[in-house]
């Protein structure tokens, strides 16, 4: 039987934000995505993952997914055979972020959810100018699909997160940090941090891409978690 990986999403995207990592491993793995649009706590997100995953996998977050990913680790590491950490943040949400999802989600109850990814988020996303006009406009479409109901609930999920730190300290499965060098959302410190905790980890940085590496720079985002679950 194939090993299974798991691909678990960021904030207000769906399966379309692993589109290339999908078509280069469906034909030597089982392939899942996470559904994260349901749950307004992390924790929760992570439960209900583990219920549908097989008792052994590959995982692989990015960003909001990455912060899931660390929270099914802490929950069962021991299920978890490799585990891929991408542009993502090991930290607790700060209390200016949490103001600003505040701010953010009194702005998509008023019908403003088109405003808020173009100007807080998706305009942070690539580096890339000749892609970036398509990349951004896929960002859209996803977060427009998701709709302002998944975007709130998400929102006051990460505002609730827990720090992993302590989690991070005890794990013991191989792990590999991806990190886009000119990610403006997730800086290099989160991921160094990640690496010093991590006693089983390696982090590769992935130059001139942004915070979505998975979509900007998909053929080195490849090459390095094949080499790794190889």
């Amino acid at each position: 039987m194939s090993q299974t990986i798991i691909f678990v999403p960021g904030h207000m995207c769906d399966e379309r934000l692993f589109s290339h990592q999908i078509e280069y491993f469906k034909n030597e793995f089982e392939i899942i995505v996470a559904d994260l649009t349901e749950n307004e706590s992390i924790h929760q997100s992570a439960l209900d993952i583990l219920k549908v995953a097989p008792k052994d996998f590959i995982l692989v977050g990015l960003s909001m997914g990455g912060i899931v990913s660390m929270e099914i680790a802490r929950l069962a590491q021991e299920r978890v055979s490799h585990l891929i950490l991408i542009d993502t943040n090991p930290y607790a949400d700060k209390l200016d972020s949490k103001t600003m999802r505040e701010k953010n989600i009194n702005r998509i109850k008023k019908g403003e959810l088109l405003e808020v990814m173009q100007t807080q988020f998706i305009s942070k996303y690539f580096l890339h100018k000749p892609k970036e006009m398509m990349l951004k406009r896929l960002c859209l479409e996803m977060a427009l699909r998701l709709g302002p109901d998944v975007f709130i609930r998400q929102s006051k999920a990460l505002m609730s997160r827990a720090c992993q730190i302590r989690t991070l300290k005890n794990l013991f499965c191989k792990t590999l940090i991806i990190y886009g060098q000119e990610d403006k959302i997730c800086p290099l410190s989160f991921h160094r941090d990640i690496q010093g905790f991590i006693i089983n980890s390696k982090l590769k940085i992935i130059e001139k891409t942004g915070h979505l590496s998975v979509l900007e720079n998909p053929l080195e985002t490849n090459f390095y978690i094949n080499e790794f679950i190889s």
